[in-house]
């Protein structure tokens, strides 16, 4: 569960009382039961739900869900009556295949990205004070109606995301996504952002950059440039290792 506000810190984790979004990747332990074999999860599988709580106990205020067949991907609002759909779209999802999925919430609206793409818009959410808000990730917050399946690259923004903000995300990290875990054998980057893998081969002197040798492989004068045509064009140089040798970098 994550709090709206830092009880220790102050710090805003969550918008809660207006516009906000939530995007993440998420790759599940089933397969909808649309494809062949699939079952979906069996219950409905909560992906995120935004809580408030106060003295008298905790509410939804709005909840992200597969159908128990997983065929379905719905955001429900709740109120007095019961839950409500704000906003649903058909999925068919593979076991242990990353999807990134993001949503725009707020009184205004709600609109659903699944892989870069805009597939649902949809009804306004209520907006609640951030000192009462928590976001569960994974079930309920009692701990029912598990997603089955894992998450990562949590994040939350405090204004809505555009399409195109939605579709640049996807593209610079879907494919890396779609390796999956990474094995044992490969390393990450500062921060976990890539992965990279160093492997010699033969010397190759009309590539040679003249880097100094010595000391561990790394990367250094990383340069990206985001070109007109939507794509980002990466440069860098090898420097460390051993002189004489020339590496593929793998990422």
């Amino acid at each position: 569960m994550v709090p709206a506000v830092d009880g220790a810190s102050g710090h805003t984790n969550l918008s809660c009382d207006g516009t906000g979004a939530i995007r993440f990747y998420f790759e599940p332990h089933f397969s909808s039961a649309s494809l062949p074999e699939g079952t979906g999860p069996g219950a409905p599988a909560r992906l995120a739900d935004l809580t408030a709580s106060s003295p008298a106990g905790t509410a939804v205020v709005w909840s992200l869900q597969i159908s128990a067949d997983g065929s379905m991907l719905q955001l429900l609002g709740y109120s007095d009556s019961g839950p409500v759909q704000l906003l649903t779209t058909p999925i068919a999802w593979e076991v242990h295949q990353y999807h990134c999925v993001a949503l725009d919430y707020g009184p205004q609206g709600t609109a659903l990205f699944i892989d870069g793409q805009m597939v649902a818009q949809g009804g306004g959410t209520v907006a609640i004070p951030a000192s009462v808000g928590a976001l569960v990730l994974g079930s309920s917050i009692a701990g029912t109606d598990t997603a089955l399946g894992a998450f990562d690259e949590f994040f939350s923004f405090k204004v809505p995301l555009t399409p195109d903000a939605a579709a640049f995300y996807y593209g610079m990290t879907g494919a890396e996504a779609a390796l999956g875990p990474l094995p044992p054998t490969e390393s990450r980057l500062v921060g976990g952002a890539q992965r990279q893998m160093v492997l010699p081969r033969v010397y190759d002197p009309d590539h040679d950059t003249n880097c100094s040798p010595g000391g561990p492989v790394y990367l250094t004068n990383i340069f990206a440039a985001l070109l007109t045509n939507g794509t980002t064009a990466v440069t860098f140089d090898i420097d460390g290792g051993t002189n004489g040798i020339f590496y593929d970098i793998y990422s």
